[in-house]
């Protein structure tokens, strides 16, 4: 019985938020529309857009109405139906009317997610955002006028921003809803907790007043004696208490931070698609925590290969959002602006990384950035192009003999983002021709700065590029392998202090 009530409480208290917050979430909405359909309605009659002024005046008379009856039956779900209504309806009207004479009109689809999410529900709001995608893909593909106008860069960006939009929209549901519902229920337990302290205060007043009452001294520190035990058991329960809660509270934030994993992973390149261009490689990927500030990136272009190894600023939760922005953009510079010359590449992702941040004159974002190897392979014509910002790659020629030594390529040591504090900085490239068989390792730091082993020291390059030397002529799957197993050897006993990325290639 005590469960059944305890799960009615649940639920109700989760009605009673949501209807507050859709309620608050109308006003705020119908307020606004208010404010925005009346003068951009005028204002269209002055420019003789008639239908378009008369299709705002009419919302602004519909949104007036909602508002007033939102104040007077503080009912949320009519209010929000007819908001959402009037929004889908106005997106259509901007996407197949508007858009063909003002290319500002898509721009309104990304208020459309968070408001048909918000002020709906998940389901309905899903059910929405679908359709309105569907329309708007059809419009730009179907209508001639708006095939013309707008580009295909421009429907790329507008869809990746759309897509971004959404995206947001729904973790941010996702994080409110499962912290709201862990503060109401800590909060109730807090109510729960206070009332039984002040119980037992109670019993220890009572307890103190037939201390007095007794005339032997000895009995009376007796019951002084058993009321500090009970004390400090009362303390201790709570103490249980609130840890629980904060095991529920660390539980909520890991699944938010796993599920970020799996964004993360679903951006990461197919290994299968890497082996289909290098049969004979690996890519050893093995984040400190969680989520990671190191990522590969894989592109072909032109018939030729680009595979790069990042290791962006800081690691867990700030360097994967790192991560996230160098991977939209090295896609845009090689996938859309098309740009294949790796040095070219640095330099706009150094651009991209400082506009992006803002970094010029921002404290706090000065210092962030990332650190890249960037290789071009051009198998047709055996060529090798290599850039590299704060990185070194090793390389062996193997039709040079078995006793050539790994040799080390040193890289730009100015970073990606920093280039502004470096005035007309451009990076430079490496070219390598060759006829018989290479082989290529790129890396971040985690590998080498690694701690362990017998004197609690770093792993260090040398021992890397002495490993490398020793094991040139061995097969890359055994390679690999045993570049693994060095590793986890090397640090038994002691944490993971970086992200560690180290990939290897042999053509």
């Amino acid at each position: 019985m005590d469960k059944n009530n305890t799960t009615q409480q649940k639920s109700n208290t989760k009605y009673i938020s949501e209807s507050f917050r859709k309620t608050l979430l109308a006003k705020v909405f119908a307020i606004t529309g208010i404010l925005l359909t009346l003068p951009f309605g005028i204002d269209a009659l002055f420019r003789k857009e008639y239908n378009f002024g008369i299709f705002l005046l009419i919302l602004f008379v519909i949104i007036t109405i909602l508002n007033i009856h939102l104040w007077v039956t503080k009912k949320y779900q009519l209010g929000n139906t007819l908001i959402v209504a009037c929004m889908f309806l106005a997106n259509i009207y901007l996407i197949t009317i508007l858009a063909r004479t003002d290319t500002t009109a898509p721009l309104w689809h990304f208020v459309s997610p968070p408001l048909f999410l918000f002020a709906t529900n998940r389901k309905t709001g899903t059910y929405l955002i679908i359709a309105l995608i569907i329309i708007t893909v059809l419009s730009f593909e179907l209508i001639p006028e708006l095939k013309e106008i707008y580009t295909t860069f421009y429907k790329i960006r507008f869809y990746s921003i759309l897509g971004t939009v959404i995206l947001l929209s729904y973790i941010y549901e996702f994080v409110r809803e499962k912290s709201y519902i862990a503060f109401i229920e800590a909060d109730k337990q807090k109510t729960i907790y206070l009332q039984q302290v002040m119980e037992q205060n109670e019993e220890i007043q009572q307890k103190n007043e037939e201390i007095e009452a007794q005339s032997e001294i000895q009995k009376q520190m007796n019951e002084e004696l058993l009321v500090q035990k009970e004390e400090l058991q009362t303390q201790s329960e709570l103490l249980q208490t609130v840890n629980k809660s904060l095991e529920r509270s660390n539980t909520l934030i890991t699944d938010s931070i796993k599920y970020a994993k799996n964004i993360q992973e679903a951006i990461l390149p197919d290994i299968k698609i890497i082996k289909k261009y290098f049969p004979e490689s690996f890519i050893i990927y093995l984040p400190r925590d969680i989520v990671s500030g190191d990522f590969y990136w894989f592109s072909v272009q032109n018939e030729m290969q680009f595979i790069a190894a990042v290791d962006c600023t800081g690691h867990g939760v700030p360097g994967a959002f790192m991560s996230m922005i160098g991977h939209t953009l090295l896609n845009e510079t090689v996938n859309v602006k098309n740009i294949l010359s790796p040095k070219e590449i640095l330099d706009e992702l150094s651009r991209g990384i400082s506009g992006t941040l803002t970094q010029k004159g921002k404290t706090g974002l000065k210092d962030d950035g990332m650190d890249i190897s960037l290789c071009r392979f051009d198998l047709k014509h055996k060529e090798l192009l290599i850039a590299m910002a704060g990185h070194y790659a090793y390389f062996s020629d193997e039709s040079q003999g078995t006793e050539t030594c790994i040799q080390t390529i040193k890289g730009d040591s100015v970073s990606i983002g920093e280039t502004q504090k470096k005035g007309d900085f451009k990076y430079s490239e490496h070219k390598i021709n060759y006829t018989g068989h290479i082989r290529i390792f790129m890396l971040t730091d985690g590998f080498t700065d690694q701690f362990g082993g017998e004197y609690d020291q770093k792993f260090m390059a040398i021992r890397l590029n002495r490993m490398l030397n020793e094991n040139k002529n061995s097969d890359m799957d055994e390679l690999n392998n045993l570049l693994i197993s060095t590793f986890e050897n090397w640090k038994s006993g002691y944490s993971q202090i970086d992200d560690v990325l180290l990939i290897g290639i042999r053509v």
